[in-house]
C-alpha cells in the first residue's frame, strides 16, 4: 500500500543565491585554514630569525604580525562576520604595514622586505577568494606603504629588483584574481547547474516512485468506481492534500459529474458526488480545452463562486486525456495546508492524471469485455452449430448445448470422453489429419470436412466440421471444432444427384428420338415434296385447274414441314455437341443471292417486298452452311412476322468483321419478352390459338450458330414498329472457334 508521501526531501545547504553570497561564503571558510597557514610562517620564520639575530623590536615586529591574523579570526567570529570581505581587507592593510615599515629597522634589508611583501601580493590573489577590486585596493595600500616605508627610511635603493620586483608581483597578483575569480565564477554557475539538475532528477525520481506505486495498486483493479476511488485516495497521499475528487465528462447531459472521491465524511461525501458543472462554463471549458487550473489565492480567483471556496486554501485541477479527448477531470484539494500548490505537484497532479486516463480505460475494456464474454456465452450456449474444444490427447474440453443434445449426454459425462469415441474407424484418419493441419497453420478454421459419427444409442449421421487451433504459443494444444449435422442435406444431395442423372438420361434418350424421328420423317417428305412438284409440272395441267392449285399447296405444306423437321434435326445436332465446322472461301454475293431466291419463294403476299443488298465488296473463309442457317432462319422468321411492308437484308465491313443486318417492318417483339427470345421452344404467342406456326426454335439455332462461328447477334426491336437483327461475325474462322466448335 502507498504510505502518504510528501514531495520534498530534508533541508540542506544549496548554492547561494548569487555569486556575491557564494563568495563570501569561501572566503569566510577560507579564513581559519589562511590564518593558520599564515601564523605558522610567520612564526617559523620569526622563530630562525631570532634565534640568528636576537633583538627586541624584531621581537615586538614579529609579534604585532602574529596578532593581526589572530584579531581578524576572532573578529570574522562576531558580527562582523556580514562583513568579512572588508574585515580581511583590513587585516592584509595592517599586516602589510607591519611588514613594510621594518624596513625602518637596521636590521631589515630593503632585498628581504621587497620579497616579503611581493610574496604577500601573490599570496593574496591565491589564498584570498575576494573581489578582484578588493584584490586591486590591496595592490596599492601594499605599494604605497612600502614607498612610503622606503622614503621614510631614507635607504637609496642600490638594485633595480627592490623596486621593480614588488611592482611586478603586484601586476601579477592582480591579473592572478582577475583569472581565479572568473574560474571560481565558472566553477559557481556550473555547480548551481549541477545542484539545480539534481534537485529536478530527485524530483523526477520521486514522482516516478510515486507513479510506479500507484500504477502497481491501480493496474490490478478492473471495476471503474474501485479504481477512481483508490486513484482519489493514492492521489490525496502522494500531494499531501485532504480531499481528491474525480469527475466524468458526460456529453450526452452536457455536465461533469463526479464520479469518486476519497472523502470518507459521509454528509461532505454526499455533497461532493451530487454536485454538477455545466459543459459550458468558464472553469469546465478551460479543462476541455487540455489545460490545467490552479487555485492558490481563493480571494482573488475567478473560476469558481465564493461559496464552494469557504473553507479551502487551494485547489488544482487537471484534465483526464484518452485518445485525444478530455473524459474526466482530477483535482485535489487542501482546506488545512496553508502550503500553496506549486508547479512541481502539478506536474506530478498530471503524470496521475495520465495513469488514471489508462486505468480508466482499462477499466472500461474490462466491462466491455464482460459484457462481450457474457454475449458470447449466451451465443456460445444458444448456437444451433456443435460447438466443442478438444485437448491435444483427444479429450473433450467443452461443449455447447447443442452438442451435449447431439450426443445425449450432461457435460460432465461429457468431459469424461474423448472424440475418438464418437467418430467412426473410416473418419478417424481425416480428423487426425486435419487436426495436424490446424496445428500448424493457426491462422482460421480450415476448410470444412465431412466426418461420420457414431453416438452411443444414436443412429450414425455425418457432421460437417471446422477444426482451428485456439491455444497460445508454448501454451498444451487445444482445438476448437464447429460441425453442423448435414446427415438429412448429404441424403437430399445424393437423391438430387440420381435425379440429375436420370434427367440426363431421358434428356439423352429424347434428343436421340427426336434426331431420330427427324431422320425418318425426312425420307418420306422429300418424296412427297418430288412428286407434288412432278405431277404439277404436267403438260396436260392447265394453270388454272384445281388439280394445280391442289398440288401447290401440297409441296408448299411439304416444304414448310421440311423447314420444321430440318430445324429440330439441326437443333438435336447442336444440343449433342455433334457439330462439325466445314470452313471454305466464297464471296458475300453467292450467299446474298441465295438468300434473295429464298425470300422470294416464301413470301406469301405481295404486300410484303423483299430487299437483300445484292453486291458486297466480301469475301469470307468460313462454314457456308451455318453462316447460311443464321442469315436464313432470321430472313424468314421476319417474313413470317411482317404481314405487310418491308424485309431488309443487308451487309457491311466492321474491321476485321462482317456485320449483317435484318430489318422488318412487322409487329414487333414486347420489351419484356426480349430476354428469353433466344431460348429454344419459346414463343411469344404460345397458345393453342396462335396465329403464327412453329416451334420456338428458329432463334436459338441462329444465336448457337454464331457462336460456332465466332459471332454475336443482338435485337433492337418496338411493338407493333418492327425489329432489328445484328449478327457480327470474323470474316475468317479462326482456329480456337473450329476447335470448340469440334
Amino acid at each position: 500500500m502507498l504510505a502518504a508521501s510528501t514531495l520534498g526531501g530534508g533541508v540542506q545547504e544549496g548554492p547561494a543565491p548569487s555569486y556575491a553570497a557564494h563568495r563570501q561564503r569561501v572566503l569566510a571558510d577560507s579564513v581559519p585554514v589562511t590564518v593558520a597557514l599564515v601564523l605558522a610562517l610567520t612564526l617559523f620564520y620569526a622563530v630562525i630569525d631570532l634565534y640568528r639575530a636576537p633583538n627586541a623590536w624584531q621581537a615586538i615586529s614579529y609579534a604585532l604580525e602574529l596578532a593581526v591574523p589572530l584579531v581578524a579570526l576572532l573578529l570574522a567570529r562576531s558580527i562582523l562576520a556580514r562583513h568579512i570581505e572588508a574585515l580581511t581587507l583590513y587585516a592584509d592593510i595592517c599586516f602589510t604595514a607591519l611588514i613594510a615599515f621594518r624596513v625602518l629597522l637596521p636590521s631589515t634589508t630593503v632585498s628581504g622586505t621587497a620579497l616579503f611583501l611581493s610574496l604577500k601580493l601573490l599570496s593574496t590573489a591565491v589564498l584570498w577568494p575576494w573581489h578582484p577590486l578588493t584584490q586591486y585596493i590591496s595592490t596599492a595600500a601594499t605599494m604605497l606603504l612600502y614607498y612610503l616605508a622606503l622614503s621614510a627610511s631614507g635607504r637609496l635603493v642600490e638594485r633595480p629588483h627592490e623596486m621593480v620586483g614588488p611592482l611586478i608581483a603586484a601586476v601579477l597578483s592582480c591579473v592572478g584574481a582577475a583569472i581565479a575569480d572568473r574560474t571560481r565564477r565558472d566553477l559557481w554557475q556550473r555547480s548551481l547547474a549541477l545542484s539545480e539538475s539534481e534537485s529536478r532528477a530527485r524530483s523526477l525520481l520521486e514522482a516516478e516512485r510515486l507513479l510506479g506505486a500507484i500504477a502497481r495498486e491501480i493496474s490490478v483493479l478492473t471495476d471503474l468506481r474501485g479504481t477512481l476511488d483508490r486513484i482519489n485516495v493514492l492521489t490525496a497521499a502522494a500531494l499531501g492534500c485532504d480531499y481528491s475528487m474525480t469527475y466524468l465528462v458526460d456529453r450526452a447531459q452536457g455536465a461533469v459529474i463526479p464520479a469518486a472521491t476519497n472523502c470518507d465524511d459521509p454528509p461532505m461525501r454526499e455533497v461532493i458526488m451530487t454536485r454538477r458543472s455545466p459543459l459550458d462554463t468558464p472553469l469546465v471549458r478551460e479543462l476541455l480545452a487540455g489545460r490545467s487550473v490552479v487555485i492558490n489565492d481563493p480571494a482573488t480567483q475567478t473560476w469558481l463562486a465564493a461559496e464552494e471556496m469557504v473553507g479551502v486554501r487551494s485547489v488544482a485541477l487537471t484534465p483526464i486525456s484518452a485518445k485525444g479527448q478530455v473524459v474526466g477531470v482530477l483535482t485535489v484539494t487542501r482546506t488545512t495546508n496553508a502550503a500553496p500548490i506549486d508547479d512541481r505537484q502539478v506536474a506530478l497532479l498530471k503524470a496521475i492524471a495520465a495513469q488514471a486516463a489508462i486505468a480508466i480505460e482499462n477499466a472500461r475494456l474490462f466491462e466491455t469485455l464482460a459484457k462481450s464474454e457474457a454475449s458470447y456465452r449466451d451465443l456460445f450456449e444458444r448456437a444451433t452449430d456443435l460447438i466443442f474444444v478438444i485437448e491435444e490427447d483427444g479429450a473433450l474440453r467443452f461443449a455447447n448445448q447443442a452438442a451435449l443434445d447431439f450426443v445425449g449426454m450432461p457435460a460432465e459425462a461429457l468431459c469424461s470422453k474423448r472424440w475418438q469415441d464418437f467418430v467412426s474407424p473410416d473418419s478417424r484418419a481425416l480428423v487426425e489429419r486435419r487436426l495436424r493441419l490446424a496445428r500448424r497453420r493457426r491462422a482460421g478454421a480450415e476448410r470444412a470436412f465431412a466426418v461420420e459419427v457414431c453416438p452411443e444409442g444414436r443412429p450414425s449421421a455425418v457432421l460437417e466440421l471446422r477444426t482451428r487451433c485456439i491455444s497460445p504459443p508454448g501454451q498444451p494444444r487445444a482445438f476448437q471444432c464447429v460441425a453442423r449435422d448435414v446427415t438429412d442435406r448429404r441424403r437430399q444431395e445424393r437423391e438430387t444427384q440420381q435425379l440429375l442423372t436420370q434427367l440426363r438420361e431421358a434428356n439423352r434418350l429424347q434428343g436421340e428420338f427426336v434426331a431420330n424421328m427427324s431422320h425418318e420423317l425426312r425420307t418420306p417428305l422429300n418424296v412427297i415434296i418430288g412428286y407434288a412438284d412432278l405431277l404439277g409440272d404436267e403438260p396436260g395441267l392447265q394453270a388454272d385447274s384445281d388439280a394445280r392449285l391442289f398440288l401447290q399447296r401440297i409441296a408448299s405444306a411439304g416444304r414448310a414441314l421440311h423447314r420444321l423437321v430440318e430445324s429440330v434435326l439441326e437443333y438435336a445436332r447442336l444440343d449433342r455437341g455433334r457439330s462439325v465446322l466445314i470452313p471454305r472461301r466464297f464471296p458475300a454475293s453467292e450467299l446474298l443471292r441465295e438468300l434473295h431466291e429464298l425470300g422470294e419463294d416464301v413470301r406469301g403476299s405481295s404486300e410484303i417486298t423483299v430487299r437483300v443488298q445484292a453486291q458486297a465488296d466480301l469475301h469470307f473463309c468460313t462454314d457456308y452452311d451455318r453462316l447460311y442457317s443464321v442469315l436464313s432462319n432470321l430472313l424468314l422468321n421476319a417474313i413470317k412476322f411482317t404481314a405487310a411492308g418491308s424485309v431488309e437484308l443487308a451487309v457491311r465491313r466492321v474491321g476485321l468483321q462482317a456485320e449483317f443486318t435484318v430489318r422488318d417492318t412487322g409487329i414487333g417483339i414486347d420489351a419484356e419478352e426480349l430476354a428469353h427470345v433466344f431460348e429454344p421452344f419459346r414463343q411469344v404467342d404460345g397458345s393453342p390459338t396462335r396465329t403464327y406456326g412453329g416451334v420456338g426454335l428458329g432463334l436459338a439455332i441462329v444465336r448457337r450458330n454464331a457462336g460456332l462461328l465466332g459471332g454475336t447477334v443482338e435485337v433492337e426491336s418496338q411493338l407493333g414498329v418492327g425489329s432489328c437483327f445484328r449478327v457480327r461475325l470474323p470474316l475468317e474462322l479462326n482456329e480456337d472457334a473450329a476447335e470448340r466448335a469440334a
